[in-house]
């Protein structure tokens, strides 16, 4: 289950002690990354409720329960700071069903190179910052490599948020070098966008911690796709952990354009899969597609 908050697993109780401990409640404290200010060194929400949790006994009062974060940072605090013991939530897999790979087929060879944003419309995966770099950059870029840019039309955001995006979608995808893939992806088609892209660009915006999972990251490894990440963030500790890719300063569309033309004329590192199989192991990571 995945959750922001905690308060409400009493009312759960009564249905897991009725099942007589044949069951149990995994949940994840999805939001946990948000609610620390690295900068500050301070929990900026949710402080009561972690004190709450720490002063429980939580073998004895909620054996079914199995407390779950997406960030080694914050596991790290909670021990730290409350002794409260979590384990990292499964998000991604690097084992690919075989047939789904045989299905997308060999990497199609375009006239054009193709550089992807599989992110969905979000400003903190940096949704309007792809659309302004396309607005810049994207026609000088399709004339000096012959690129082609795919955007995904799938907005998970306020709806002033989303409208603003939408706005900044219909302008670039009137573009000759732009593509959009609308609505919700099955795994073949969600793959396709790595195996047979030459680029993944993921602009998402720095956050305060730097070891959470991405099916993105791992996707792109295993296609064999350098990625182009913000800098200085969870995103971009992973590319640099397993060399397989560059970053960019956040929010700098100029940088971008540099690092995206170095990954463009073949000038990105060699991706360590190795290490990452050994970071990404099966028994932490289940498959996620987003």
């Amino acid at each position: 289950m995945y959750s922001g908050d905690i308060t409400y697993i009493d009312a759960l109780a009564p249905v897991l002690y009725g099942l007589g401990g044949r069951a149990t409640l995994s949940l994840n404290l999805f939001y946990a990354h948000f609610d620390y200010d690295v900068t500050a060194e301070r929990f900026v929400r949710h402080e009561a409720l972690y004190e709450s949790i720490a002063a429980a006994d939580l073998a004895r009062d909620y054996p079914w329960l199995r407390l779950f974060v997406d960030s080694e940072k914050m596991q790290q605090i909670l021990q730290t700071k409350f002794g409260i013991e979590t384990a990292l939530w499964p998000m991604v897999n690097l084992d690919v069903n075989p047939h789904v790979i045989d299905r997308i087929g060999p990497k199609l060879r375009h006239r054009e190179k193709l550089v992807v944003f599989p992110g969905n419309g979000q400003l903190a995966k940096g949704f309007d910052l792809a659309c302004d770099f396309i607005s810049k950059y994207g026609l000088s870029l399709s004339h000096k490599y012959r690129c082609r840019f795919v955007l995904r039309e799938m907005f998970r955001d306020s709806p002033a948020n989303n409208a603003m995006m939408q706005s900044k979608l219909d302008i670039v995808a009137a573009r000759s070098y732009v593509d959009k893939v609308s609505g919700t992806l099955s795994e073949e088609d969600f793959l396709k966008l790595f195996y047979h892209a030459d680029v993944i660009v993921l602009p998402y915006r720095r956050q305060s911690f730097y070891s959470r999972t991405s099916s993105c990251v791992v996707n792109s490894i295993l296609a064999g796709v350098p990625v182009l990440a913000t800098g200085d963030c969870w995103m971009s500790d992973q590319v640099t952990r397993f060399h397989a890719g560059l970053t960019f300063p956040d929010g700098d569309i100029d940088a971008m354009y540099k690092t995206l033309c170095r990954l463009l004329e073949g000038q990105g590192p060699a991706t360590d899969l190795e290490e990452a199989q050994a970071f990404y192991t099966s028994g932490r990571i289940l498959p996620a597609v987003t």
